[in-house]
């Protein structure tokens, strides 16, 4: 395959992409809503750094074949550490670089069987422009798309996926004996204490903006809550609170989203916001009342999506990357993600990589 790598001028190219982005967006496997036009746009408008310590500067590039088609879109910014003069880091990194992980995959956009044929095309494209930048952070490659003996790998992410039947009852048949108790106690628990509960998945344009004030308060709650696992509240700066509205009311419009909620005497005591794209759903984030946390409010809402979404013909569910009991407990397929430290092949990219290097080497001692 002869691949043409074009770099786009300014954000306003992003639209005229738009239509060719969509149609491959829709090849990928699995789905998630961070390869999407929607995501990158409202990202640039949201979330781009334009402070003295750092900025982001448009670096956007796309690949096509020898026929004009559109095979890859590479969402790139170069991140300035200060934002101006001759001592400032230059380092690529996707859209979604300093979001506090609201993005959560940060990648090349193309074909999984494409992947590796792009990566070393772009490679070779970077080299010649090696005084542009010093530190490529390139994240999110499948296992055979590293580049080779050019870069280090220095994390490996999992990312899990569910498939499902036709009925709950046998998806919940092929879960472990363990898994099988917890969902009848969480059950058994709501109704022994006199509770019953309301599911509701909320999908309308007009009714996202209160279901997100909702899902928000009650991620916000699960974040300062200090008797479990600990979790950030992600949304906690106003720039990320309003990408994600956006972002929200412009998904649903194209009903790519959901949030459930889990309702119990009047009030919503749990709540999941997810991204739907056909026969594929991503679960995002989540949060929940901590006073009605010993009822297993978070298992039950799990148990009422797994169940809405059996129902409207989804056959793939993905739990989103990262390894906790949370999502091994539901007995997912793994899929293991990489991230890679690329230096630019000149003495200032040698110094990054080189200071890159210790600093991972600190942090992995500290927390691996």
């Amino acid at each position: 395959m002869t691949l043409h790598i074009e770099r786009l001028s300014d954000p306003s190219a992003l639209d005229a992409l738009t239509a060719e982005w969509e149609k491959l967006n829709q090849q990928l496997i699995p789905r998630t809503p961070f390869t999407s036009p929607i995501w990158a746009k409202l990202w640039w408008k949201h979330l781009r750094q334009t402070r003295a310590s750092r900025r982001h500067e448009f670096f956007v590039h796309i690949v096509r074949d020898s026929t004009g088609r559109l095979v890859a879109i590479i969402p790139l910014v170069i991140t300035h550490q200060p934002a101006f003069g001759p001592l400032r880091l230059r380092t690529l990194q996707f859209f979604g670089a300093s979001d506090g992980s609201i993005t959560e995959h940060r990648r090349v956009i193309c074909r999984p069987e494409d992947e590796a044929e792009i990566i070393q095309t772009f490679i070779r494209y970077l080299h010649d422009l090696k005084a542009n930048w010093d530190l490529f952070l390139w994240t999110g490659m499948r296992i055979n798309g590293q580049p080779r003996n050019t870069s280090k790998v220095y994390r490996k992410i999992p990312e899990y996926v569910v498939s499902l039947p036709t009925s709950w009852a046998s998806f919940r048949a092929g879960l472990s004996r363990n898994m099988r108790e917890k969902i009848r106690k969480c059950y058994k628990l709501l109704s022994r204490n006199g509770h019953t509960f309301v599911f509701c998945a909320v999908d309308r344009s007009a009714e996202i903006p209160a279901a997100l004030d909702r899902f928000l308060a009650l991620h916000a709650a699960r974040a300062r809550f200090k008797h479990a696992f600990k979790h950030r509240d992600y949304f906690a700066e106003p720039s990320r609170r309003d990408f994600i509205a956006d972002c929200a009311v412009q998904m649903a419009k194209r009903n790519q989203l959901v949030i459930f909620e889990l309702e119990i005497g009047g009030r919503v005591v749990a709540s999941r916001m997810a991204f739907v794209f056909g026969s594929e759903m991503y679960l995002y984030y989540s949060g929940f009342d901590p006073a009605w946390g010993k009822h297993s409010v978070m298992t039950t809402l799990m148990c009422e999506t797994f169940k809405w979404a059996i129902e409207h013909g989804v056959l793939l569910v993905n739990l989103s990357r990262g390894k906790d009991l949370s999502k091994l407990r539901w007995s997912p397929r793994e899929h293991v993600f990489h991230d890679s430290a690329l230096a630019s092949p000149t003495l200032r990219g040698q110094f990054a990589f080189q200071a890159f290097e210790i600093l991972v080497g600190q942090f992995s001692s500290r927390h691996l």
